[in-house]
């Protein structure tokens, strides 16, 4: 799909995993796949095109395939050596002591000028991976901030470049670019009411959203406070469900969300009324007052 332009493009892309839909490898689960493009201006004819697709622990960049007397022939490469590999030059025998690099259970994030962003973890310590779509090389992807954590329960970034990193004890870090490069900086540490911590359990891979005041999981707003002041009072701005139950209806149960509409303040959540019907809602997305 070329982002560039108003027709809409079919392009075909080679995997290390799957190609010609035969699958090399078992076990593989596509969490989420974005497209990516080095086109920096419109003008810009001699720009690439490719697909990342998330793996459970792995990211593979897939080249453009482009037809040729009924074949389809590579015309960009692929990363087919393992993607998490950014330790290659550390020797076998101090990563056997140190550990390996891991993938984070949390979607790859791109924005709307095609940076990648994405978490992973070694040794009790998380990175914020940011992939630049001038240099699409994934052992290029650089780490914009280091945390020490031991799990990331929660990832998300907002137009702007506000970063919000949420670790296993339910602290949020909301991060900005410092001013003179594209790393970050924490500038305020928000959590929930420890009575609402125990219904907030994203599943791996879940799409969260995080704000100023509030995160969205599943079928909940959870509102944040700054850790800085005192918590709101009992009963007041905990976590509420995002439709009020209808007891002369059907309870819809809750299957996926909350998913974001591009360039909108609105949201949607898909509930199954029965095994026949889903109904999608629509929400718009609070403020931060």
């Amino acid at each position: 799909m070329d982002p560039f332009y108003s027709e809409t493009q079919v392009a075909h892309f080679r995997s290390s995993t799957h190609y010609d839909n035969e699958i090399f490898r078992s076990n593989d689960v596509i969490i989420k796949s974005v497209i990516q493009s080095t086109m920096g201006k419109k003008r810009d004819l001699k720009f690439k095109t490719y697909i990342w697709t998330q793996f459970p622990n792995s990211l593979i960049r897939s080249g453009l395939l482009r037809p040729s007397a009924n074949k389809m022939i590579a015309v960009e490469d692929s990363d087919n050596e393992d993607p998490l590999e950014m330790d290659a030059a550390q020797p076998e025998d101090e990563e056997a002591v140190g550990g390996k690099r891991m993938m984070e259970t949390i979607p790859v994030i791109m924005n709307s000028k095609d940076f990648i962003y994405y978490v992973t973890k070694k040794n009790g310590m998380c990175d914020i991976m940011e992939g630049n779509p001038r240099d699409q090389y994934i052992v290029n992807h650089v780490s914009i901030y280091s945390i020490k954590a031991e799990k990331c329960l929660a990832f998300s970034v907002e137009e702007g470049d506000k970063f919000y990193f949420m670790d296993e004890s339910h602290v949020v870090y909301k991060m900005t670019r410092n001013e003179n490069n594209r790393f970050l900086n924490v500038v305020a540490e928000l959590t929930m009411k420890e009575i609402q911590r125990l219904d907030y359990k994203p599943k791996p891979f879940e799409q969260v959203t995080i704000k100023d005041k509030y995160t969205i999981q599943g079928s909940k707003i959870f509102y944040l406070y700054n850790l800085a002041e005192e918590p709101f009072p009992e009963g007041v701005y905990e976590a509420e469900e995002l439709i009020q139950e209808d007891r002369s209806k059907p309870k819809s149960e809750f299957t996926k969300g909350p998913l974001l509409m591009g360039g909108s303040n609105r949201f949607y959540n898909i509930y199954r009324v029965n095994k026949f019907q889903s109904h999608f809602k629509i929400f718009l997305m609070p403020d931060s007052t």
